[in-house]
């Protein structure tokens, strides 16, 4: 899965060097996406798929959420090389607390607090250390970090709010359903103003060829990633996502050759130490908070 992860993000960055044409990559996503979980939940057709049902509010929140970060993903890589990219989305966690905190009220340990500021700290020496520093790069996947924990916050509600019992493909299907609709007026403008992209891809070559990987690798990673997460515990999970990070962050550097520091090379493995510590502590209270909730129920 880990290598699905990296070589998602290394083709999309190699697709976007040669085809700036960010929204066709996402479409193309998000149209296999739709098509792959179809498949997986109507049993190859021979049953309806799903609805998602629940509080709209947070259905629009999740279908929202998902279509800017995953577009906006795409926007940074065609900007930034991809372990920038990946070395400030260990900021993840960081709007995963504040939002926490702001939409739900919970509250953190120290530990927690600790692990966020050496995120802060890993990625404040990325962006200093990075020879090439673009701005439009940096915002596009900051904005995309705010998303994700969003989206994850409105999942949460959705599960909970559904009527009927909804599984990890059943979302998949949907997110990438309404992404793939709300993508096509993006794609149609980039073609009418960057038609020398779509030119590129028709022609064939390396460029159609990056894309098609790309997008294979994306489904791959994402139809996993929807299974796993019921299968495995939350630590292990994180664990593999911390790595995931790490491979692709410095299998970027070897594949492009990107012109690195060693304060750029340590600032991303600081920022990966702050996301692994911050998973493991989220599982240490939440066993805590299980035991105490287990010795108080009645028997």
């Amino acid at each position: 899965m880990k290598m699905l992860i990296a070589g998602a993000a290394l083709y999309s960055k190699a697709f976007l060097q040669l085809a700036s044409a960010p929204m066709l990559l996402t479409l193309m996503q998000a149209a296999l996406g739709s098509l792959g979980s179809f498949l997986w939940l109507s049993k190859g057709g021979r049953q309806p798929v799903p609805s998602l049902s629940g509080g709209t509010v947070a259905v629009l929140a999740v279908i929202l959420t998902h279509f800017v970060g995953t577009a906006l993903t795409n926007v940074s890589t065609l900007f930034s090389s991809a372990s920038f990219v990946n070395t400030i989305k260990a900021a993840d966690p960081l709007f995963a607390v504040v939002f926490a905190r702001l939409v739900l009220g919970q509250r953190f340990s120290a530990l927690t607090h600790l692990s966020l500021v050496i995120i802060v700290v890993g990625i404040i020496i990325a962006c200093t250390t990075e020879f090439k520093f673009e701005f439009n790069g940096f915002w596009t996947v900051m904005l995309s970090n705010a998303c994700f924990p969003l989206r994850a916050i409105y999942t949460k509600k959705l599960l909970t709010e559904s009527p009927t019992p909804l599984s990890g493909q059943t979302i998949f299907f949907w997110l990438s359903f309404t992404t793939l609709l709300v993508s096509i007026p993006f794609s149609l403008y980039e073609f009418v103003f960057h038609r020398e992209a779509y030119t590129t891809i028709a022609a064939g070559g390396l460029a159609a060829r990056y894309l098609g990987l790309a997008v294979l690798m994306h489904y791959g990673y994402n139809a996993l990633s929807f299974i796993l997460v019921a299968e495995v515990q939350p630590l292990t999970y994180s664990i593999g996502n911390s790595v995931k990070r790490l491979v692709t962050i410095y299998g970027s550097i070897l594949y492009f050759r990107n012109p690195v520091s060693t304060f750029n090379l340590a600032s991303s493995a600081v920022a990966v130490a702050g996301v692994f510590l911050y998973s493991w502590e989220e599982e240490r209270v939440r066993k805590a908070k299980l035991i105490a909730s287990a010795k108080t129920s009645p028997v």
